[in-house]
């Protein structure tokens, strides 16, 4: 006899489910579950990165759009603590004190999930995790075999969901042919389907210096975000959108 019985429900049961309204971390453009964040190495992308994380952290605007304030946690796998000092530094965003940061994680997903739910826990007002790059976590589960990358993210999901959470995963992408979200998402081959949102910033080497942020969220059509370089500040100033925010509104439905 089977024990581990598939659980179904019908057409009808699914469309009566009640599941718990969740707010934006920022509205229109990061919702809560899981995301991708893909950018070429050197590209620029932190510096966009660490801009969302605080103006979360704070409440403050982010290129327009409304954030909802709460705690974020930033598990950088590649760069040291001293590193992030640097950068935080270098773009002028000292002193949030409820932006964390942390640089040693456990590698399998029941572990990772388990240390994020004890700072949940203890900072119930989280809003957003980064994990930086992603690539680094998806190693080994408790009996040391490989993880693949479509169970790792489904279980990141599936937190994500439980916790009411947004978690960004990063991934530095090494091909050149990715130039948009529907690449870089691809480029996850079979984890695609699993992601909520997905983001690809470019940086073009130009001057000034521009960078573009490409967003899409559900499927949705993707919609383009355009920075310049500030060498002064070490930031990205946010230029324009396209299409315009109250038109890509529409798409998003």
């Amino acid at each position: 006899m089977n024990t581990n019985e598939l659980k179904t429900c019908d057409g009808k049961e699914l469309l009566e489910m009640k599941f718990p309204d969740r707010e934006d971390c920022v509205k229109d453009f990061i919702p809560h579950g899981i995301g991708l964040f893909g950018g070429r190495p050197y590209s620029g992308k932190l510096r966009i990165l660490l801009d969302i994380c605080a103006s979360i952290a704070r409440g403050a605007p982010l290129w327009g759009m409304e954030t909802t304030r709460g705690d974020v946690l930033y598990i950088s796998c590649g760069k040291t603590l001293r590193d992030m000092q640097r950068l935080m530094k270098s773009i002028h965003a000292e002193g949030i004190g409820n932006l964390y940061f942390a640089d040693e994680t456990e590698k399998s997903p029941e572990g990772l999930c388990a240390q994020i739910g004890d700072f949940i826990d203890k900072h119930p007002d989280t809003r957003l995790v980064v994990i930086d790059p992603m690539m680094s976590c998806v190693e080994y589960d408790a009996g040391e075999k490989p993880v693949t990358a479509l169970a790792w993210i489904r279980q990141m999901k599936l937190f994500a969901d439980e916790r009411g959470i947004s978690i960004l995963l990063v991934k530095n992408t090494k091909n050149k042919r990715i130039g948009s979200c529907i690449d870089c998402a691809f480029d996850m081959e079979e984890s695609v389907a699993s992601m909520d949102f997905t983001m690809f910033f470019s940086c073009y080497r130009l001057s000034p210096i521009a960078g573009t942020l490409s967003v899409a969220i559900n499927g949705s059509q993707e919609r383009d975000l355009r920075f310049t370089l500030d060498w002064e500040t070490g930031r990205w100033v946010f230029k324009s959108v396209t299409p315009q925010i109250e038109e890509w509104r529409g798409c998003t439905k």
